[in-house]
Protein backbone atom coordinates (compact mmCIF):
# COMPACT_ATOMS: atom_id res chain seq x y z
CA UNK A 1 0.00 0.00 0.00
CA UNK A 2 3.02 2.33 -0.35
CA UNK A 3 1.47 3.34 -3.74
CA UNK A 4 -1.76 4.50 -2.11
CA UNK A 5 0.08 6.54 0.48
CA UNK A 6 2.10 8.43 -2.14
CA UNK A 7 -1.08 9.03 -4.15
CA UNK A 8 -2.74 10.69 -1.18
CA UNK A 9 0.16 13.08 -0.57
CA UNK A 10 0.25 14.06 -4.23
CA UNK A 11 2.30 11.53 -6.18
CA UNK A 12 1.03 10.29 -9.54
CA UNK A 13 2.61 6.81 -9.37
CA UNK A 14 5.22 4.73 -7.50
CA UNK A 15 7.99 3.37 -9.71
CA UNK A 16 11.10 1.31 -9.07
CA UNK A 17 14.33 3.21 -9.65
CA UNK A 18 16.08 2.32 -12.91
CA UNK A 19 19.84 2.68 -13.36
CA UNK A 20 20.41 5.49 -10.88
CA UNK A 21 24.10 6.45 -10.65
CA UNK A 22 25.77 7.14 -7.32
CA UNK A 23 26.55 10.78 -6.50
CA UNK A 24 30.02 12.08 -7.25
CA UNK A 25 32.47 12.94 -4.48
CA UNK A 26 32.02 16.66 -5.11
CA UNK A 27 28.26 16.36 -4.63
CA UNK A 28 28.77 14.47 -1.39
CA UNK A 29 31.23 17.11 -0.14
CA UNK A 30 28.75 19.91 -0.74
CA UNK A 31 26.08 18.14 1.30
CA UNK A 32 22.50 17.40 0.31
CA UNK A 33 21.13 20.42 2.16
CA UNK A 34 23.40 22.81 0.25
CA UNK A 35 22.40 21.25 -3.04
CA UNK A 36 18.73 21.26 -2.14
CA UNK A 37 18.69 24.94 -1.23
CA UNK A 38 19.85 25.87 -4.75
CA UNK A 39 17.24 23.79 -6.61
CA UNK A 40 13.77 25.30 -7.02
CA UNK A 41 10.61 24.68 -8.96
CA UNK A 42 11.70 27.38 -11.39
CA UNK A 43 15.21 26.10 -12.17
CA UNK A 44 15.38 22.36 -11.49
CA UNK A 45 15.20 21.33 -15.15
CA UNK A 46 18.07 23.57 -16.23
CA UNK A 47 20.14 23.15 -13.08
CA UNK A 48 20.08 19.37 -12.56
CA UNK A 49 17.48 17.62 -14.73
CA UNK A 50 15.41 14.65 -13.61
CA UNK A 51 18.15 11.98 -13.43
CA UNK A 52 20.42 14.13 -11.29
CA UNK A 53 17.44 15.12 -9.14
CA UNK A 54 16.83 11.42 -8.42
CA UNK A 55 20.45 11.04 -7.27
CA UNK A 56 20.21 14.04 -4.94
CA UNK A 57 16.92 12.87 -3.48
CA UNK A 58 18.40 9.39 -2.93
CA UNK A 59 21.05 11.08 -0.77
CA UNK A 60 18.40 12.94 1.21
CA UNK A 61 16.41 9.74 1.67
CA UNK A 62 19.55 8.08 3.03
CA UNK A 63 19.49 10.64 5.85
CA UNK A 64 15.77 10.00 6.37
CA UNK A 65 16.38 6.26 6.61
CA UNK A 66 18.88 6.82 9.41
CA UNK A 67 16.18 8.81 11.22
CA UNK A 68 13.81 5.82 10.78
CA UNK A 69 11.37 7.79 8.61
CA UNK A 70 8.79 5.30 7.32
CA UNK A 71 6.39 4.96 4.41
CA UNK A 72 3.43 2.66 5.14
CA UNK A 73 5.23 1.15 8.12
CA UNK A 74 8.43 0.37 6.20
CA UNK A 75 11.68 2.28 6.53
CA UNK A 76 12.53 4.44 3.50
CA UNK A 77 14.69 2.65 0.89
CA UNK A 78 16.89 5.43 -0.57
CA UNK A 79 17.64 3.67 -3.87
CA UNK A 80 14.29 1.95 -4.31
CA UNK A 81 12.14 4.97 -3.43
CA UNK A 82 14.19 7.85 -4.90
CA UNK A 83 12.52 8.00 -8.30
CA UNK A 84 9.02 7.91 -6.80
CA UNK A 85 9.90 10.82 -4.53
CA UNK A 86 11.45 12.68 -7.46
CA UNK A 87 8.17 12.32 -9.38
CA UNK A 88 6.31 13.67 -6.34
CA UNK A 89 8.73 16.60 -6.00
CA UNK A 90 8.47 17.58 -9.67
CA UNK A 91 4.68 17.30 -9.48
CA UNK A 92 4.66 19.71 -6.53
CA UNK A 93 7.13 22.00 -8.31
CA UNK A 94 4.56 22.40 -11.10
CA UNK A 95 2.03 23.87 -8.66
CA UNK A 96 2.15 27.70 -8.78
CA UNK A 97 2.32 28.01 -4.99
CA UNK A 98 5.42 25.77 -4.86
CA UNK A 99 7.43 26.99 -7.86
CA UNK A 100 9.50 29.39 -5.76
CA UNK A 101 10.20 26.80 -3.06
CA UNK A 102 13.51 24.97 -3.01
CA UNK A 103 14.07 21.23 -2.83
CA UNK A 104 14.73 21.26 0.92
CA UNK A 105 11.39 22.96 1.56
CA UNK A 106 9.40 20.61 -0.67
CA UNK A 107 11.06 17.50 0.77
CA UNK A 108 10.29 18.88 4.23
CA UNK A 109 6.61 19.16 3.26
CA UNK A 110 6.63 15.53 2.16
CA UNK A 111 8.50 14.35 5.24
CA UNK A 112 5.91 15.96 7.51
CA UNK A 113 3.30 13.56 6.06
CA UNK A 114 5.32 10.42 6.82
CA UNK A 115 5.86 8.41 9.98
CA UNK A 116 8.95 8.67 12.17
CA UNK A 117 9.16 5.75 14.60
CA UNK A 118 11.33 6.11 17.71
CA UNK A 119 13.57 3.23 18.80
CA UNK A 120 11.69 0.41 20.51
CA UNK A 121 13.08 1.36 23.94
CA UNK A 122 11.63 4.87 23.57
CA UNK A 123 8.13 3.82 22.54
CA UNK A 124 5.45 4.27 25.19
CA UNK A 125 2.49 2.01 25.60
CA UNK A 126 -0.82 3.50 24.52
CA UNK A 127 -3.95 2.65 26.46
CA UNK A 128 -6.39 0.45 24.61
CA UNK A 129 -9.32 2.22 22.98
CA UNK A 130 -12.66 0.63 23.53
CA UNK A 131 -15.14 0.32 20.64
CA UNK A 132 -17.37 3.33 21.19
CA UNK A 133 -21.08 3.94 21.06
CA UNK A 134 -22.60 5.66 18.02
CA UNK A 135 -22.42 9.08 19.75
CA UNK A 136 -18.62 8.85 19.97
CA UNK A 137 -18.06 8.03 16.31
CA UNK A 138 -18.13 10.17 13.21
CA UNK A 139 -18.55 9.29 9.56
CA UNK A 140 -16.37 10.12 6.58
CA UNK A 141 -18.35 10.19 3.33
CA UNK A 142 -16.66 10.27 -0.05
CA UNK A 143 -18.79 11.99 -2.70
CA UNK A 144 -16.68 11.08 -5.73
CA UNK A 145 -16.77 7.29 -5.24
CA UNK A 146 -19.78 6.98 -2.96
CA UNK A 147 -18.30 5.25 0.06
CA UNK A 148 -18.49 5.93 3.78
CA UNK A 149 -16.67 4.67 6.87
CA UNK A 150 -16.97 5.34 10.59
CA UNK A 151 -14.06 6.17 12.89
CA UNK A 152 -13.57 7.40 16.50
CA UNK A 153 -14.66 11.01 16.98
CA UNK A 154 -11.31 12.16 18.40
CA UNK A 155 -9.40 11.03 15.28
CA UNK A 156 -8.55 13.84 12.86
CA UNK A 157 -8.31 14.15 9.07
CA UNK A 158 -4.69 15.10 8.33
CA UNK A 159 -4.61 14.81 4.51
CA UNK A 160 -7.44 15.13 2.00
CA UNK A 161 -6.74 14.25 -1.64
CA UNK A 162 -7.28 17.18 -3.97
CA UNK A 163 -8.87 14.90 -6.58
CA UNK A 164 -11.43 13.54 -4.09
CA UNK A 165 -10.02 10.00 -3.92
CA UNK A 166 -9.98 9.87 -0.12
CA UNK A 167 -8.34 10.97 3.12
CA UNK A 168 -5.70 10.08 5.69
CA UNK A 169 -7.02 10.09 9.26
CA UNK A 170 -4.81 10.05 12.35
CA UNK A 171 -5.61 8.63 15.74
CA UNK A 172 -2.41 10.04 17.25
CA UNK A 173 1.25 9.09 17.03
CA UNK A 174 0.53 5.35 17.10
CA UNK A 175 -2.09 4.88 14.36
CA UNK A 176 -3.03 6.33 10.99
CA UNK A 177 -5.53 5.14 8.37
CA UNK A 178 -6.07 5.85 4.69
CA UNK A 179 -9.62 5.63 3.33
CA UNK A 180 -9.61 5.77 -0.48
CA UNK A 181 -11.00 4.54 -3.78
CA UNK A 182 -9.90 4.57 -7.41
CA UNK A 183 -11.01 3.42 -10.83
CA UNK A 184 -10.23 -0.28 -11.28
CA UNK A 185 -7.89 -1.40 -14.06
CA UNK A 186 -7.30 -5.11 -14.45
CA UNK A 187 -3.68 -4.67 -15.52
CA UNK A 188 -2.97 -2.91 -12.21
CA UNK A 189 -5.13 -5.19 -10.06
CA UNK A 190 -3.74 -5.87 -6.56
CA UNK A 191 -2.39 -9.33 -5.77
CA UNK A 192 -4.88 -10.71 -3.25
CA UNK A 193 -3.19 -14.11 -2.87
CA UNK A 194 -2.26 -13.54 0.77
CA UNK A 195 -5.53 -11.82 1.72
CA UNK A 196 -8.33 -13.39 3.75
CA UNK A 197 -12.06 -13.06 3.17
CA UNK A 198 -13.62 -10.35 5.35
CA UNK A 199 -17.35 -9.70 5.85
CA UNK A 200 -18.52 -6.12 6.33
CA UNK A 201 -21.42 -5.31 8.67
CA UNK A 202 -23.81 -5.04 5.73
CA UNK A 203 -22.87 -8.51 4.48
CA UNK A 204 -20.66 -7.36 1.58
CA UNK A 205 -17.42 -9.29 1.08
CA UNK A 206 -13.93 -7.77 1.02
CA UNK A 207 -10.31 -8.96 1.26
CA UNK A 208 -8.22 -8.41 4.41
CA UNK A 209 -4.52 -8.67 5.23
CA UNK A 210 -2.37 -7.97 8.28
CA UNK A 211 1.42 -7.59 8.09
CA UNK A 212 3.83 -7.10 10.99
CA UNK A 213 7.24 -5.78 10.00
CA UNK A 214 9.66 -5.16 12.84
CA UNK A 215 7.02 -3.90 15.21
CA UNK A 216 5.04 -1.85 12.68
CA UNK A 217 1.67 -3.34 11.72
CA UNK A 218 -0.11 -2.65 8.42
CA UNK A 219 -3.71 -3.76 8.01
CA UNK A 220 -5.35 -3.58 4.58
CA UNK A 221 -8.90 -3.98 3.31
CA UNK A 222 -9.71 -4.11 -0.41
CA UNK A 223 -13.09 -4.42 -2.12
CA UNK A 224 -13.58 -4.36 -5.90
CA UNK A 225 -17.03 -3.51 -7.22
CA UNK A 226 -18.03 -4.92 -10.61
CA UNK A 227 -14.44 -4.49 -11.88
CA UNK A 228 -15.14 -0.74 -12.01
CA UNK A 229 -14.07 0.74 -8.67
CA UNK A 230 -11.48 -0.42 -6.13
CA UNK A 231 -12.16 0.58 -2.52
CA UNK A 232 -9.53 0.30 0.19
CA UNK A 233 -8.57 1.01 3.79
CA UNK A 234 -4.96 0.90 4.92
CA UNK A 235 -4.04 1.26 8.58
CA UNK A 236 -0.48 1.70 9.87
CA UNK A 237 0.16 1.41 13.60
CA UNK A 238 2.55 0.23 16.24
CA UNK A 239 2.44 -3.42 17.24
CA UNK A 240 1.37 -2.46 20.76
CA UNK A 241 -1.52 -0.38 19.45
CA UNK A 242 -2.72 -3.19 17.20
CA UNK A 243 -2.51 -5.76 19.99
CA UNK A 244 -4.52 -3.58 22.38
CA UNK A 245 -7.09 -2.30 19.85
CA UNK A 246 -7.83 -5.14 17.44
CA UNK A 247 -11.55 -4.96 18.15
CA UNK A 248 -11.57 -1.21 17.41
CA UNK A 249 -9.75 -1.75 14.08
CA UNK A 250 -12.21 -4.48 13.16
CA UNK A 251 -15.16 -2.21 14.00
CA UNK A 252 -13.79 0.51 11.69
CA UNK A 253 -13.21 -1.96 8.85
CA UNK A 254 -16.65 -3.52 9.23
CA UNK A 255 -18.31 -0.10 9.04
CA UNK A 256 -17.10 0.41 5.46
CA UNK A 257 -19.93 0.96 2.97
CA UNK A 258 -19.68 1.51 -0.75
CA UNK A 259 -22.23 2.14 -3.51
Amino acid sequence: MRFAKLMLIGCVCLLAIIGCQKPSDSASDKGWSSLGSAITGENWREKVGFERLVVIIAGMLGDWSEENVQLEGTRIDPDGDAEAFAILVTTLFEEPEHRSKNLNEVMGMIKSRLNVSPPANQQTEMPAEEPSTGAEWQTYENIRFGFRVEYPSHWKITVEAANGDGVIISGGDSVEMTFSASNYFEEFAPDLTDYESFTLSNGEQASYKMENRHGSVTVSLIAIQDNIVQYSITGVMTEDYYTQNRSLIETIFKSYRYA
